[in-house]
């Protein structure tokens, strides 16, 4: 018998099945998020800007990932992060900061802003890198 292994026997309608744990991490994972992406639904859209004035300014719950919120990067999360998301929208001026809109990944920037949890890619998993 080897020694550190989980070893666990399961009945399913085909049989008995065994199952061997030979590896784990107790690392958390990477807290990763998409830039603007406010309301965690892996999309940067209108519904974004809304959460965060909502929040803001009529008490509604806060962005589950507030770096995701924090679309301008400056460290706060406050009305200029809406209009980031809104003039990124539908005025055309350039992207957001990294990780960016459109993939999952680390914040670069270091700041007071609480990690996000896992959640908070939406649907999508971290891409490049």
């Amino acid at each position: 018998m080897e020694t550190g292994l989980v070893k666990w026997v399961e009945d399913s309608f085909i049989g008995p099945r065994t199952y061997v744990l030979t590896d784990f991490s107790t690392e958390d994972p990477s807290p990763t998020f998409r830039r603007g992406d406010a309301n965690t639904d892996g999309q940067t859209n209108i519904s974004d800007p809304v959460l965060v004035l909502n929040w803001l300014f009529l008490g509604d719950d806060p962005p589950m990932c507030r770096d995701a919120a924090d679309a301008n990067d400056d460290g706060e999360t406050n009305l200029s992060d809406a209009v980031a998301i809104l003039d990124f929208l539908f005025l055309g001026r350039g992207t957001l900061p990294a990780p960016g809109p459109d993939e999952c990944g680390l914040d670069p920037t270091d700041d007071d802003i609480p990690e996000c949890g896992p959640d908070s890619c939406g649907n999508n998993t971290l891409t490049g890198g």
